[in-house]
C-alpha cells in the first residue's frame, strides 16, 4: 500500500505544487498517478506526462492513520493475535513520514495486541537497530551501543543472539517500550529535512520492533531508514556519504530479496545472482528472514 504525505509549508512557500493524485485502477487495486511537467524542444510549448503506479490501496493526504490502520494493518495484527506471523514495513524516502506513521500505528495496535481476549495478554518485545554492518539492542541496559551477534541456524535463517526482552502487560507498557527504543535510534539532520524546514531530524538506521504474543503469534514492525537522492548529500562529510550509500544499498538489496520471495510464493522463482549480496549484509539477512509477504 502507499501513503502520500501532504506538501509542507516550506514547499508551498517555495511555489511547489502537488504532482501526485490518487485514482482507481483495475478491480481490487488503486493507483497513484504522477504528473510530470515539461517543455518541448521548441522551448515554447509545455506538456504533462501522466504515469500510473498501481497498489493494493493508496491513501492520500486527507487519509488519517486510523483509516490506514483499519484498511491495511488491522488484519495483519489480527492474524498475529490468532497465532500466525505478520510483518509491517515502512519504506520511503527521507522526510516521507515513515516514523510518523509507525508511531501512529503503534498507538492503534497496542490495545489490540495487549487485549487478553485477542492475544492472551503479556507481550514480549525486542527492539533492534541496524546501522551499517552493526546490529544493536535498543532495549539493553547498556544503551544503544550494545552490539548484538547474528548467527545462522541449521535452516539457514539469520537470527539475533542475546537480545534484551521487555514485557508489556498493557497497551501503555507496549507504547512506552517502543518509544524508548525509538528515542535511542541514531538520528541526523538531512538536507531534505533542512529544505523542508522540519524540526525533527531523520532516522539514519533501520529499526525492527518484534512483538511475541502469548498466542504464539509474532508481529514485526520495521521502520526503515530513508533513502536519499544524491542532491540531498552535497553538504555531507565522508562519513555521512558512506552512511547514505550503505542505507541505499541495503534498501536495494532488501527490495530484491522481497521480490524473489514473492516470486517464490507464486511459483515463479528464478535464480538471480544479485540476491547473493544479501549474505554480505547482516542487516539485510535479518530483515529478509521476517515473515513471508503472504502474512504481511
Amino acid at each position: 500500500v502507499l501513503r502520500k504525505r501532504p506538501l509542507f509549508s516550506a514547499e508551498e512557500a517555495a511555489g511547489e505544487f502537488d504532482v501526485l493524485t490518487r485514482a482507481g485502477w483495475e478491480e481490487g487495486q488503486e493507483c497513484c498517478w504522477a504528473h510530470k511537467c515539461g517543455v518541448r524542444l521548441d522551448a515554447k510549448h509545455m506538456f504533462v506526462e501522466h504515469h500510473g503506479y498501481p497498489f493494493d490501496a493508496v491513501f492520500d493526504q486527507t487519509a488519517t492513520t486510523d483509516t490506514l490502520y483499519q484498511t491495511a494493518v488491522e488484519g495483519v495484527v489480527r492474524r498475529a493475535c490468532d497465532g500466525s506471523c505478520g510483518s509491517v514495513i515502512m519504506f520511503g524516502q527521507t522526510g516521507s513520514g515513515k516514523t510518523y506513521t509507525t508511531t501512529g500505528l503503534v498507538s492503534l495496535m497496542a490495545p489490540q495486541i495487549c487485549n487478553p481476549e485477542d492475544s492472551g495478554g503479556v507481550v514480549s518485545v525486542q527492539c533492534l537497530q541496524l546501522l551499517g554492518e552493526r546490529v544493536s539492542d535498543l532495549l539493553s541496559e547498556e544503551g544503544p551501543e550494545a552490539e548484538v551477534k547474528l548467527l545462522e541456524n541449521d535452516q539457514g535463517v539469520t537470527l539475533p543472539v542475546g537480545v534484551s526482552t521487555g514485557l508489556a502487560e498493557s497497551a501503555e507498557d507496549l507504547i512506552a517500550l517502543i518509544q524508548q527504543a525509538a528515542d535511542r535510534r541514531a538520528q541526523s539532520a538531512t538536507e531534505a529535512h533542512t529544505a523542508l524546514e522540519l524540526e525533527s531530524s531523520s532516522s539514519r538506521s533501520h529499526a525492527i520492533y518484534s512483538m511475541f504474543l502469548a498466542s504464539g503469534g509474532v508481529l514485526m514492525l520495521t521502520d526503515l531508514a530513508g533513502s536519499e537522492w544524491a542532491r540531498d548529500q552535497t553538504s555531507h562529510d565522508s562519513h555521512r556519504i558512506a552512511e547514505s550509500k550503505s542505507i541505499n544499498s541495503s534498501l536495494s538489496t532488501l527490495k530484491r530479496c522481497i521480490e524473489a520471495r514473492v516470486a517464490n510464493d507464486h511459483g515463479n522463482a528464478k535464480p538471480n545472482p544479485n540476491h547473493g549480496n544479501a549474505q554480505d549484509q547482516p542487516k539485510v539477512c535479518l530483515l529478509y528472514t521476517s515473515p513471508s509477504p503472504r502474512d504481511s
